[in-house]
């Protein structure tokens, strides 16, 4: 009966799907967060490949076999698609589909999403980890993405894209890395990995991130990782792109798709102390460097991190340098706190600070409910934070923030609820049920004033430094509320079917949107469009 149901979905349902995403990946694609936490391995960096520990290890290559049912009955409802390998190589395949459409009441035309695609992890002797991922993606997007599109020329978390006469994106995009493993406990070193891979990246234990975001378009990046006893550190080498800044910045708001993208290095480096499974503290440095460094100036930044000030040598190439702090305490019983703090500059003849903050809290079983979630999140910004006087170091990537979506100058508060039925006590006649999951986020977005351009404000508009914002112009206020309701067809590679609610207020724009949507899913990628 299962099999025949997913068959009709599959031949009636139509391709032009749209809704938000699946909010509670944890940004770790693969793995659920429920599963990570309360261990001593951090969990503040996020792409994992598994050669972090063994537990990312074993969870990622874990493999379900049920040979008590039929192959096809397995393939859908319980397995990954493709499975080989022994002690020494293993190799997991699955599709990636996502289809999903609503009726957009601002536009009055529908908005949809049709992707196809295919994801690989690798591993061979629990030394070198690869994976690799490719999507094909069609589809219309609702009125305030056009308008991010309109004034910036891409969409939030892809890079180049194309959009035809009749309005509909046409895009492709993948991911992959490969990691290999150096040291696993040997000489007094807990693990040393490197590795190198196209991917967005995620710094942080809550929904949105100050220091570094998964919202971004994916960067090429080389990552080492070193684990000594209770000490861990990264440090990634990384490479953004500005795809025409230089015309967003004037007056002409057309893109040629050919234009030069002008890149930039930016470095990232993070230092965490684990005191025990409960308090993990992480230094945070990120520079951006201007193309002027010749090699030699870049090389010295890149081994020496959280120093900046390297005399005259340095002083007429002043990089973009951000820094920062992710803490999180993490109690079985209470549940998971996390603070993050970023500076972006300090004028200490004045002692004016432009900075962000995050608070969050969350807990996986909320009051020994089982599998009852919760999260409450704060997160601001202060004016002219990421930003940068020289347009090539602003903190952003593709045109898209590399922290927050909304860049700055803002106030948020987010509330997550879901929950999941997988251990309540049924009859078995009526055990699909376990497979539902309902999940509701409220998201209020206040931006303090309205600067005169887009909300996304992380470049260096004339009007901001010459001091011209109205006082007396109210900032604007948005609204997201989601309602999801989830049937899980496979738990193991994440494939559900899904229809809601969504309400979006813009009281600086006047636009007010209720949709009812639907779709199939493989939900292991989160693209934010709640800003």
């Amino acid at each position: 009966m299962r099999v025949f149901c997913v068959l009709i979905f599959f031949f009636c349902c139509p391709a032009i799907m749209w809704a938000q995403d699946y909010f509670l990946t944890g940004h770790f694609n693969k793995l659920n967060e429920k599963n990570v936490y309360f261990r001593e391995n951090s969990t503040h960096f996020k792409l994992v490949t598994g050669s972090e520990n063994h537990l990312y290890d074993s969870l990622i290559f874990s493999v379900k076999k049920d040979k008590s049912r039929n192959w096809f009955v397995r393939k859908i409802f319980n397995e990954h698609l493709i499975i080989q390998g022994d002690e020494r190589f293993r190799i997991i395949m699955d599709p990636v589909l996502d289809f999903r459409g609503n009726y957009d009441t601002y536009k009055k035309d529908f908005s949809y999403l049709n992707t196809r695609g295919a994801v690989i992890y690798g591993k061979l002797i629990s030394r070198i980890y690869f994976n690799t991922a490719f999507y094909e993606n069609q589809g219309k997007f609702p009125s305030h993405i056009d308008d991010f599109y309109k004034t910036f020329g891409t969409i939030p978390g892809y890079g180049r894209i194309k959009l035809d006469s009749k309005g509909v994106y046409d895009f492709s995009n993948s991911y992959g890395s490969v990691s290999f493993k150096a040291i696993d406990n040997n000489m007094g070193i807990e693990n040393l990995n490197f590795t190198i891979g196209y991917d967005r990246m995620f710094i942080g234990d809550g929904y949105r991130s100050m220091l570094l975001s998964d919202f971004s378009a994916p960067q090429v990046y080389f990552k080492s990782n070193l684990h000594i006893g209770k000490f861990e550190y990264n440090n990634i080498v990384s490479k953004a792109v500005n795809p025409n800044y230089k015309r967003i910045m004037g007056p002409d708001t057309y893109f040629n798709e050919n234009a030069e993208y002008n890149s930039k290095l930016v470095l990232y480096n993070t230092f965490t102390y684990k005191i025990n499974e409960k308090w993990h503290l992480t230094l945070f440095d990120a520079i951006l460097l201007p193309s002027s460094l010749n090699f030699g100036q870049t090389l010295i930044y890149v081994v020496t991190p959280y120093v900046h000030d390297f005399g005259e040598l340095l002083k007429k190439n002043t990089p973009n340098v951000i820094s920062g702090f992710n803490g999180s305490y993490r109690n079985k019983d209470i549940g998971i706190f996390y603070l993050q703090l970023a500076v972006d500059q300090i004028k200490f003849d004045n002692f004016e600070l432009t900075g962000a903050a995050q608070l969050g809290y969350k807990n996986f079983d909320l009051a020994d409910i089982k599998n009852l979630y919760f999260q409450a999140e704060y997160n601001m910004a202060s004016v002219f934070m990421y930003s940068n006087p020289n347009n090539e170091l602003h903190y952003g990537n593709q045109n898209q923030s590399l922290a927050h979506p909304a860049g700055n100058n803002f106030d948020e508060f987010i509330l997550i609820g879901g929950y999941n039925l997988n251990n309540i006590r049924i009859d078995n006649f009526f055990r699909f049920l376990r497979e539902f999951e309902f999940i509701l986020k409220l998201n209020y977005l206040r931006y303090r004033k309205d600067l005169g351009f887009n909300q996304q404000n992380i470049f260096n508009y004339d009007q901001i430094y010459a001091g011209t914002i109205d006082s007396k112009v109210p900032g604007n206020q948005i609204i997201n509320a989601d309602f999801q309701i989830i049937y899980s067809l496979n738990k193991t590679n994440k494939l559900q079917i899904f229809c809601g609610t969504n309400f979006r207020y813009d009281n600086f724009n006047k636009r007010n949107s209720f949709f009812f949507n639907f779709g199939l899913r493989t939900a292991l990628r989160y693209n934010y469009y709640d800003f």
